[in-house]
């Protein structure tokens, strides 16, 4: 009987989200098409693509210190501060004609990848039990449209490289955005009541979140909330700790599994060298780019249904799937790759790396990124919910 799955402030909340916390991914994605003058000098282009890994690196260090120390909240405000800075540094790299500059901001834009799950965490800690991954997925499939609707901005016939500006001034629009925006939103009610015991304002959240009018769930919420307190025992839990407790240690192994998927798919080669790729196996600068919209174009689907169909089948079904179609891409790949290497240059070899990068976006468009930090959200208690997602991420 309801026309939409989520109500009034949740939806605009997530609706929020999904569309001004992707200068992150732009940054990542998008400005890696526009490079094209540094890829003359191999060298300079893989130092520029390592520290973006760099920055995923420092981010997954601080993470735990971050959502436990300054809050869910604050930590994404601090995102969304880094955010218009990354932008700020690739704008005035462009601007200067300073590369190091841009590595700085290619290296914050890694950072942002890594805090990402700490906003997919808040907003599953301010959903309902049965919303938790409608809303997370929805905001992961945000970040597909926005940088399919980025990408071809990047083609050589449209802005190209002179006008290569402007992106790093989207970025920062979306950032500022997301950060005005962000202000206004209530913290994590969890945060409110577990870390900072105060029940009233996680009141006052979760009915900002479910509804004026939804006492017998915020009451609901509430009670959880007590039982995860008594569970979790301690404020502060270590790795040994959790190791050591039987249900926690099989909640971490769990997470750990859904985060080794990504790291083990072709995820972290595509975001830096598709284009280079797709060039070696005969395609142009400009027919790279447009094939890695089509790519984009043809899985976008998986992006709507995504976040419907993970409430209705539930999180192994989807695990399972996208972690086949994350081996299949590996298959689809390694054809032209072997081509290339013995000397098999059919000309069509190109289709191959094509379709299993529809693999793969499939993977991510249904949840490949965010699949760990819902079950960090779901499966473990607040108090260990940092360190988990410190240890695994």
């Amino acid at each position: 009987k309801k026309m939409f799955p989520l109500k009034g402030r949740l939806f605009l909340a997530t609706l929020s989200h999904a569309i001004f916390s992707q200068y992150g991914e732009i940054m990542a994605a998008c400005l890696n098409l526009m490079n094209v003058p540094i890829k003359d000098f191999e060298t300079i282009f893989s130092a520029c693509a390592s520290f973006m890994f760099i920055g995923l690196a420092i981010s997954f260090a601080v993470m735990g210190k971050l959502m436990d120390g300054l809050g869910r909240k604050e930590t994404i405000l601090l995102r969304s501060f880094l955010g218009i800075l990354g932008s700020v540094c690739m704008l005035t790299s462009l601007l200067t004609n300073r590369f190091e500059l841009y590595v700085i901001g290619h290296l914050i834009a890694g950072m942002l990848q890594g805090l990402r799950v700490v906003l997919i965490i808040w907003i599953a800690e301010c959903s309902p039990d049965s919303k938790r991954g409608l809303t997370s997925l929805f905001i992961n499939s945000g970040g597909v449209i926005m940088t399919l609707l980025v990408t071809p901005l990047c083609l050589p016939t449209v802005w190209g490289t002179e006008h290569l500006f402007l992106l790093p001034c989207i970025t920062a629009l979306l950032a500022t955005i997301h950060l005005i925006v962000t202000i206004f939103l209530p913290q994590s009610p969890k945060h409110l009541f577990i870390q900072q015991n105060d029940e009233e304002g996680a009141r006052k959240a979760l009915r900002f979140y479910y509804g004026d009018d939804e006492t017998k769930e915020v009451d609901g919420a509430i009670r959880e909330m007590i039982h995860e307190n008594k569970q979790a025992g301690k404020g502060k839990t270590s790795v040994l700790d959790i190791l050591q407790h039987r249900t926690h240690r099989f909640s971490l192994f769990l997470v750990f599994i859904c985060s080794l998927v990504p790291v083990f798919s072709g995820l972290n080669i595509k975001s830096q060298y598709l284009v280079e790729i797709l060039i070696s196996y005969g395609l142009s600068q400009s027919n790279s780019t447009i094939a890695i919209m089509v790519i984009s174009a043809i899985s976008l689907p998986v992006s709507f249904i995504a976040p419907l169909i993970i409430e209705k089948y539930g999180r192994r079904p989807i695990f399972v799937l996208l972690t086949w179609l994350c081996a299949f891409e590996w298959v689809g790949l390694a054809i032209p790759e072997m081509a290339n290497n013995f000397g098999w240059l059919f000309e069509t070899r190109w289709i191959f790396a094509c379709l299993a990068a529809i693999l793969g976006q499939s993977a991510v468009n249904l949840g490949m990124l965010v699949m760990a930090p819902i079950m960090i959200s779901e499966l473990c208690p607040h108090n260990i919910r940092a360190t988990v997602g410190q240890a695994t991420q």
